[in-house]
């Protein structure tokens, strides 16, 4: 489970407003830490544009293992779809 889908299960838990902005203020402020650790405009970038496609960053081993279990590999070409 991903930091957003683990942000997104507490907000629905939240009892109250307050709650769901206590939430909301602490995951603002995270972000802004990451910024500013960063320092730099692109390297957060290209830091977000990585962290929105993680989970299938992280799915993509597991299925060129599959496909090529069933002699269906996936070619260098067709598997650098991410870059």
């Amino acid at each position: 489970m991903s930091e957003d889908d683990t942000v997104g299960m507490k907000l629905l838990g939240a009892k109250s407003n307050e709650e769901r902005r206590e939430i909301s203020d602490h995951m603002e402020a995270d972000q802004k830490a990451t910024a500013e650790f960063l320092n730099n405009d692109d390297d957060y970038a290209r830091y977000d544009h990585f962290e929105e496609r993680k989970d299938i960053y992280e799915q993509m081993p597991e299925l060129r293992a599959a496909m090529t279990a069933h002699s269906t590999a996936i070619r260098t070409r067709q598997g650098r779809w991410w870059s």
